[in-house]
């Protein structure tokens, strides 16, 4: 897992409120743990510790956000008297393909790549040959490319942290 960002903002609320705010808004993304319901034997190795850890995962792609919140102290008062805090939001997101994407991924590709499909047989080798070599390159990149969905998440749960949701 890698460092997605760190969002710093200022709220009256409490830590509780905060922490419980951010883990309504992942679950929108998927199955959120807090650290104490989370089992460390399944956790990424790279996460380290987290206040709440997002699985968004689905049988073509394995997702996963990391979420530790900090007080960052005190940023004055509210007219009322209430005591203003700051807070930062640090966020790791990893993700991965499993088996189920990349086998026939990889199948796919071999096939590209060694001339199968039956209207390369009447053209000359010299033209197939790298052409099959390019779309197979081609097709492993789309198929086994990092996913764009799980940079989107982070960037949509920085953005509600931002406006205090």
């Amino acid at each position: 897992m890698l460092d997605a960002g760190t969002v710093r903002f200022r709220t009256e609320k409490p830590f509780g409120t905060v922490l419980g705010g951010l883990k309504t808004e992942m679950q929108r993304y998927g199955t959120v743990l807090r650290a104490d319901e989370a089992d460390p034997d399944r956790l990424p190795p790279t996460c380290g510790p987290c206040d709440l850890f997002l699985d968004a995962s689905t049988p073509f792609r394995i997702r996963y956000i990391a979420a530790t919140v900090e007080d960052a102290g005190p940023a004055g008062e509210t007219p009322d008297g209430e005591p203003v805090r700051w807070y930062a939001v640090t966020f790791k997101e990893g993700n991965r393909n499993p088996l189920l994407r990349t086998l026939p991924a990889l199948a796919a590709a071999l096939c590209i790549a060694a001339g199968l499909p039956p209207a390369a047989a009447s053209l000359p080798r010299i033209l197939t040959v790298p052409a099959g070599l390019a779309l197979a390159a081609a097709c492993l990149y789309a198929l086994l490319s990092p996913s764009r969905k799980a940079e989107r998440t982070v960037a949509r749960l920085k953005d509600a942290v931002r406006q205090g949701k």
